[in-house]
């Protein structure tokens, strides 16, 4: 599906447009958990050696939050290039700080062929299941309502 059809489709199912929503554009590891993330309902994100206490205890503000996480990404994932130390660090805290229950997600399957719509309808919350399933390894989750799949 092209951009434009999927800006169409996303325009006829949100009728109101509220300011307070964020829209976001959720990757799915090339597809690898499209299907997971739909039938189970959520979105993951990985860096499981960093805790949501971590996390959660960094500052308030955006810089410092930022440069701290980056020092304990590179302290545990050392392969990592400075670019994508950088990269996981800004996700991170995107996820954890600005993605809101109400907001938008839209993900896509494997070479974008589909996409899926749905509401966030929680916080993040930890997916300690201790034998983990086939599905997204990832650990820091939250729920997600589909409500299209194009």
């Amino acid at each position: 599906m092209k951009t434009e059809e999927l800006k169409e489709k996303l325009n006829s199912l949100i009728t109101t447009v509220d300011s307070e929503t964020q829209y976001w554009f959720f990757r799915t590891m090339s597809g690898s958990y499209f299907e997971d993330y739909f039938q189970n309902g959520y979105i993951a994100f990985g860096y499981d050696k960093i805790s949501s206490k971590q996390i959660n205890d960094l500052p308030e503000e955006e810089n410092a939050a930022r440069t701290l996480l980056k020092q304990y990404i590179k302290a545990i994932y050392f392969d990592l290039t400075e670019n994508r130390v950088a990269l996981a660090a800004g996700q991170l805290l995107r996820f954890y700080r600005e993605i809101k229950v109400g907001d938008v997600i839209v993900i896509p399957s494997f070479e974008s062929s589909e996409y899926a719509i749905g509401i966030v309808e929680s916080g993040i919350y930890v997916y300690d299941d201790i034998v983990r399933d086939a599905g997204c390894p990832f650990l820091k989750r939250r729920k997600v309502r589909w409500i299209e799949r194009l």
